[in-house]
């Protein structure tokens, strides 16, 4: 029979008095917790820090993934993961996996973005093609090496940062990182629920809904944190802050304000036909598909999963439950939701490169998209230098 341990923890619940309640977990976890909580550089200050995160995660993910389930290829919604990056060859490329650091802890407290949601118009001007003459562009700063989460499983709802920052340092100044935070998680709200009114209108279904991964959940809170924790950034112990603007070398964080890099400035400069066009759909234009593939594959555990992830793809014959059983064996510590979550995200994003696209009739299968040559290519040169 399975020990329990029993775990008493503290919920600061809004409007309501703080309540205590019982947690009983199986022995073992309870004990990976305690040992966790104990490391000297642990990120939570207690037990009930600990489990009281857990649930906040789980809370917010409630919020925007109604009904959670397995996901397909076309799906947004994903389970957590760990990662791991054993080593594979395929598909003409050759990696050998170097080992991946693990998750990072991340700051329990994420505040809650306040500002008013912008109007049309306000967005509109903060998501405005903008001019970078002038600006102060920084180095990217130290990110901590691991492959993209699964939460960010897209790469379109990443225009948002760069372009917003872009407009709000024309008066010569850099923003904080709260105001930073804030004013583009609203306005990337206001861009996405334009976007999914387009998309209704429209009668665009599935993977080809722009709206996906935006902030646009009924629960405006929830859904705007989890565009800044899967779509920007968020504090983290080691290195400060992480999240994709900054893994990608996007945006860089300097003495608490935000700056644009080199290499995000042309992502902010470049055209989207969505945006910046009145008959336009695409939101990445060939420019952001560009710069997005050459950065992504500097993050190193994502270019080890994108690897074995394409090899498997080609091994398979573009079949997803192979892929899925391929992708279960590389990461054989994984359940098969925390697999099929893995690829999906993986689809999305490389979907969004046009490096694979998907097709449903007769059954599930992934293709090359029409950036497959070019994708390889990049990935060979980046094995061979490395």
């Amino acid at each position: 029979m399975t020990r329990h341990y029993s775990l008493a923890t503290i919920f600061d619940m809004p409007d309501s008095p703080t309540q205590s309640l019982i947690v009983r977990l199986p022995a073992d976890k309870a004990r990976r917790i305690v040992r966790i909580v104990d490391r000297p550089d642990s990120a939570y200050e207690s037990v009930d820090e600990f489990i009281r995160v857990a649930v906040e995660n789980q809370l917010t993910m409630e919020g925007d993934l109604e009904n959670l389930r397995v996901p397909d290829a076309s799906d947004d919604r994903q389970a957590p993961i760990s990662a791991a990056a054993p080593s594979r060859s395929g598909s003409g490329i050759s990696t050998t996996a170097t080992a991946v650091p693990a998750v990072p802890k991340t700051s329990a407290r994420v505040p809650i973005p306040t500002a008013p949601v912008p109007s049309p118009q306000a967005a509109g001007d903060l998501l405005r093609r903008p001019a970078v003459e002038g600006l102060t562009f920084q180095a990217a700063t130290p990110t901590t090496g691991q492959p993209l989460s699964s939460f960010t499983n897209r790469l379109t709802p990443l225009l948002g940062g760069p372009r917003v920052l872009a407009n709000l340092s024309t008066n010569g100044s850099s923003p904080s990182v709260d105001q930073f935070l804030d004013v583009t998680a609203k306005a990337s709200r206001a861009l996405g629920l334009r976007l999914r009114a387009e998309d209704d209108a429209a009668n665009r279904r599935g993977r080809h809904r722009r709206s996906t991964a935006w902030p646009v959940g009924d629960d405006e809170s929830k859904s705007l944190i989890r565009y800044r924790n899967c779509f920007m950034f968020m504090p983290e112990k080691k290195v400060g802050f992480a999240g994709p603007l900054l893994d990608l070398q996007l945006v860089a964080v300097v003495d608490g304000k935000v700056f644009l890099t080199n290499s995000g400035a042309p992502f902010a400069t470049a055209l989207s036909p969505a945006i910046d066009e009145s008959d336009g759909v695409d939101l990445l234009g060939d420019e952001h598909r560009h710069l997005l593939a050459e950065a992504i594959i500097r993050i190193p555990g994502e270019f080890v999963e994108i690897s074995q992830f394409l090899a498997a793809v080609e091994s398979a014959s573009g079949s997803q439950d192979e892929i899925d059983k391929e992708l279960g064996v590389l990461h054989s510590g994984w359940s098969e939701a925390q697999v099929v979550s893995h690829r999906a995200a993986l689809v999305g994003r490389l979907r969004d490169l046009a490096v694979i696209d998907v097709e449903t009739d007769p059954k599930t299968m992934i293709v090359p998209g029409s950036g497959h040559a070019a994708f390889i290519k990049l990935l060979s040169a980046a094995t061979q230098s490395a």
